[in-house]
């Protein structure tokens, strides 16, 4: 079953304090008992202690008498506090007893211990007990102390007005941290739900198309403002794709446009009769289904981009021999427009697959040339370490405008807009460089300034 972040949040809190309460209450309860339990055993022990120093001190050894007023003063303290006494003298004469004082006083207060005990805990076991001490005088008897009690041990009124009131101020703060729990709960849900919530309906709208939808991270917490910033990121990167793939279907049509209408121009007036179909004019009918030969050309490497299916075969080369062999090929292009062209280097093995690192390269020089002013130079440059080789591919044109430096791998970015069409390319050039490199586990690093060239530096492992 589903459920919201602020229940489960409350529900968690509230679960956490109720579970913390029962343990902490059986463990108090259970140390509290037993200390309280060993305290109130100490407490006989020592009642009974001052009980016979009491008796022993009213006893004049002299004279051998006995102050019965102080006895009988000493029993009813002792009768107040719980314990029963009975003296004897020497010859186990009575000379003053608890029961035979006041009887009915003595049953009730045995009642009441019984009672109490009973109430602390039902399965108490416990009964009347009497233990006899000696009353000594040196080494010497002169009588004896029997201290009667509901034992083995007894709580008071005291005691039970104690204990009665710990547990009330347990169970108290225990329903004070539950309902604590549960403010603190629904306020740290709240804080937390809201913040998800926006981000939810902003990913809503960019799920609805709206990629210009941008969420604000209204908490402190770095979690949820990361993934505020992750989604405004997605939006982001989603509506420069968005504006690309429009941008890239016009030119599509644009490119299209011009040699289907120019072919059918011409083909009508030449089945008309009123051109002839001379040599000239079907040179020029090439031409344009050689433009859009290449049109569907480009048209596939973006659908093979898009499937992401991009294998390569490893064989044993080097580099920088593959990098002369595609600037003879390619050397005419730069002689025609007039930009130098040169290759610097040594010896770089590799493992690679020679048709794409081609295929980099061709790139990586047609866009060089691209933007590369007339008696402007371009550089190849292979090095290679221990690990990896690098090719540096340098020029001297136009550079890249710092505000399109983060696009320039995506796929369908044109810089120069007005001029990739009148070049014919679709702005994918670089996207299959950057999809190349990944493949070998290499890495694509680009540098530029404005009217003062660019520096593409690609390392591959060895």
């Amino acid at each position: 079953m589903k459920m919201r972040l602020k229940n489960k949040i409350n529900l968690a809190f509230f679960l956490i304090v109720l579970l913390m309460m029962i343990f902490i209450g059986i463990t108090s309860t259970y140390f509290f008992e037993k200390r309280f339990e060993d305290y109130t055993v100490e407490k006989i022990k020592h009642e009974s202690y001052l009980l016979v120093n009491q008796i022993t001190q009213i006893y004049h050894e002299e004279d051998r008498y006995w102050n019965l007023i102080s006895i009988e003063n000493i029993g009813v303290s002792a009768m107040e506090r719980g314990f029963l006494i009975k003296v004897s003298d020497s010859k186990d004469h009575v000379l003053w007893n608890a029961m035979t004082y006041n009887k009915g006083y003595c049953s009730d207060m045995l009642t009441q211990m019984e009672y109490n005990m009973k109430q602390q805990n039902a399965n108490f076991q416990g009964s009347y007990e009497e233990k006899r001490y000696a009353l000594l005088s040196g080494d010497k008897s002169f009588g004896s102390l029997t201290i009667g009690y509901y034992g083995p041990y007894f709580f008071n009124d005291n005691d039970v007005k104690y204990v009665n009131g710990l547990k009330q101020l347990l169970f108290g703060a225990g329903l004070f941290a539950l309902g604590l729990s549960l403010v603190l709960g629904f306020y740290i849900s709240v804080k937390l739900s809201r913040p998800l919530i926006a981000i939810n309906e902003n990913a809503q709208k960019i799920m609805q198309g709206n990629y210009g939808s941008r969420a604000t991270c209204p908490s402190t917490t770095l979690e949820i403002c990361e993934l505020s910033e992750t989604i405004n990121a997605l939006s982001e990167a989603l509506d420069i794709q968005e504006e690309l793939r429009k941008r890239l279907t016009s030119d599509i049509a644009h490119e299209l446009r011009t040699p289907i209408t120019t072919l059918q121009s011409h083909l009508e007036l030449m089945i008309e009769g009123i051109w002839q179909a001379d040599p000239e004019r079907l040179e020029g009918l090439l031409n344009e289904t050689s433009r859009l030969s290449n049109l569907v050309c480009d048209l596939s490497k973006i659908a093979q981009l898009e499937r992401e299916q991009l294998i390569i075969s490893l064989e044993e080369l080097d580099l920088h021999a593959l990098a002369i062999q595609v600037v003879e090929t390619i050397k005419s292009e730069y002689y025609k427009k007039e930009v130098d062209l040169v290759v610097e280097g040594e010896l770089a093995l590799m493992m690679g697959d020679a048709l794409k690192l081609k295929q980099v390269l061709i790139n990586l020089l047609n866009n060089a040339l691209k933007y590369t002013p007339k008696g402007g130079a371009v550089k190849v440059a292979v090095h290679a370490s221990e690990t990896d080789v690098a090719l540096v591919v340098s020029d001297t044109g136009i550079g890249i405008p710092a505000k399109d430096m983060p696009h320039i791998f995506e796929r369908f970015y044109r810089v120069d807009k007005s001029r990739a069409r009148q070049s014919g390319g679709v702005g994918i050039g670089l996207s299959i460089v950057k999809a190349i490199v990944n493949a070998h586990g290499g890495q694509l690093e680009v540098r530029s300034e404005e009217q003062k060239g660019s520096v593409f530096t690609v390392r591959l492992p060895k």
